[in-house]
């Protein structure tokens, strides 16, 4: 099944508008839901200018019904959330009012306004043992919770699909992730003081994850009857952290002068990326890993200038 209208919260996000940049290229009306203070830096990154439809949501909270003004939108993906991996009162409360009253809220007007499936961005952090639910930091947790609130809301009319992520990239991300944080150091020649480097970490190319999220869209658009359902989104092969600098500096062929050892391992740090969830169906990677870090490297300089 086609999706015709499809809305997406995060769209000035990294993944949110390479989610949106797929749709429109595959003739959907995107309608994107922003801050007012949201840079548009990816969004003309991706050449989305002009291409999609977008409105601000104000800081008392979205109005769906107003935003879709008597239209039907046949999938809401919510792919907007706070990462904040603090433990302070003010960082727990930005936690909850992100991660779990705002989407909550969302799906509910969601819900009301006949859209037929709600995709949620999850996180692999959510099970860290692969097995149970064992969250990596209150960020995991609320995001475990909210699936649980998607849960209660699901029906047949209402499906409900969760998407655990691991680390996403691609070209043009200057979010300051371990890839960044690497082909920069290839750039600058500067030093990177990093953990000893022995955990292995799930790279998946950001057009993969949005593929993901369509194909789980159009499949949940297609059941007869749904409930709330959970899958991964993982790369094929882990990589260990000190073979991806190896790799990127050959591809930039330029040192990455790490100081391995300079901090610490992460409390509870994740050594191996694992899910309890299977990946979604009819869903694999396409972007090898190669590939991809050299269309990152190839485009860092250019983006980051732009971005500054």
């Amino acid at each position: 099944m086609i999706m015709t209208i499809a809305v997406i919260t995060g769209v000035t996000g990294f993944l949110g508008s390479r989610l949106a940049k797929q749709l429109v290229a595959q003739g959907n009306h995107v309608i994107g839901l922003k801050r007012a203070s949201s840079s548009l830096a990816q969004i003309q990154y991706c050449g989305l200018m002009g291409k999609i439809e977008w409105h601000d949501i104000p800081a008392e909270g979205c109005d769906l019904a107003g935003v879709l003004d008597g239209r039907r939108a046949d999938v809401l993906f919510h792919t907007a959330a706070l990462a904040r991996t603090g433990t302070t009162d003010e960082d727990v409360a930005a936690l909850v009012d992100s991660n779990l009253k705002f989407p909550l809220v969302l799906a509910q007007q969601a819900k009301r306004a006949g859209v037929r499936v709600f995709i949620n961005a999850s996180t692999s952090w959510q099970s860290t043992d692969g097995v149970s639910y064992s969250p990596f930091n209150i960020y995991a947790a609320t995001k475990e919770a909210f699936e649980n609130l998607l849960v209660a809301l699901a029906d047949e009319n209402f499906a409900c699909v969760s998407i655990r992520l691991f680390d996403t990239y691609g070209a043009g991300d200057y979010r300051g992730k371990i890839v960044d944080l690497l082909v920069k150091a290839a750039a600058t020649g500067q030093p990177l003081a990093m953990s000893p480097g022995g955990q292995f970490i799930s790279l998946l190319h950001a057009d993969d994850a949005a593929r993901a999220f369509i194909i789980a869209a159009r499949l949940a658009l297609a059941a007869k009857g749904s409930r709330h359902h959970a899958y991964a989104a993982p790369a094929d092969t882990p990589i260990r952290l000190r073979d991806l600098a190896d790799l990127i500096e050959r591809l930039a062929g330029k040192p990455v002068r790490v100081e391995w050892g300079g901090r610490p391992y992460r409390p509870n740090e994740i050594m191996m990326p694992n899910s309890s969830c299977l990946p979604v169906p009819g869903w694999t990677p396409q972007v090898p890993l190669e590939q991809g870090l050299k269309e990152l490297i190839d485009t860092y300089r250019t983006f980051s200038s732009s971005a500054a």
